[in-house]
């Protein structure tokens, strides 16, 4: 399965987690500071359904400052009906927009993380394969995962999840299943308290400093 091909799976499984939740759950706080589920679900399906120039227009109005403008266009499109933001996924189920610069390796990281960001809070086990786990922390430990992590917060750490055939760094150990670390080093501290060895606790006082 090549990376396009996971990023609809985890889309398609994403869909099929959603379409079992009623109001309250909808309406959770997620992981994302201040985003609820329904607002996670406004921005896996904003920029899909905007399209590459509505949203640079929408950088523009906000002063070039790209994380200003997610984070109110994921308000915006939380505002829509769960019955609307489902249709949107599964209209954008297999689209390929990703920010300019960036490929499949971005999309992918943005819906699995996110899924972990709105399974967790609701006690349900997200969805996750070995494959795609690799390919996520691939790209998180990688020159462009900077786009949705700090590298600074596990720089210098050696990250090495047991349930998947991958490692990564020197230094302090960092064990657990993949989607513990994959959320941690993203900077979800919720995830933090399944992980062990040395490396723990200085991930958790960086990602504590980050705020």
């Amino acid at each position: 399965m090549d990376i396009w091909e996971m990023v609809f799976d985890q889309r398609r499984q994403l869909t099929g987690v959603l379409e079992t939740l009623d109001d309250a759950q909808w309406n959770t706080p997620s992981l994302c500071t201040a985003w609820t589920v329904r607002d996670v679900v406004g921005h896996l399906v904003s920029f899909s359904e905007l399209g590459t120039p509505r949203v640079m227009l929408r950088i523009a109005l906000n002063g070039f400052n790209f994380d200003k403008m997610n984070a109110k266009l994921a308000k915006d499109f939380g505002k829509r009906s769960s019955a609307e933001l489902m249709g949107l996924m599964r209209k954008h189920t297999e689209s390929r927009w990703t920010p300019p610069g960036l490929g499949p390796d971005v999309a992918l990281a943005d819906v699995v993380l996110h899924t972990e960001d709105i399974c967790r809070p609701l006690g349900i086990k997200g969805p996750m394969d070995a494959d795609k786990a690799r390919a996520v922390l691939d790209f998180i430990v990688g020159p462009k995962g900077k786009v949705i992590s700090k590298p600074a917060q596990f720089s210098g750490l050696h990250l090495a999840p047991h349930d998947i055939d991958w490692s990564s760094g020197d230094g302090p150990k960092v064990n657990g299943v993949a989607s513990d670390i994959i959320a941690a080093i993203a900077g979800r501290g919720a995830a933090l308290d399944g992980l062990t060895g040395d490396g723990v606790e200085q991930l958790r006082a960086r990602i504590a400093a980050s705020g």
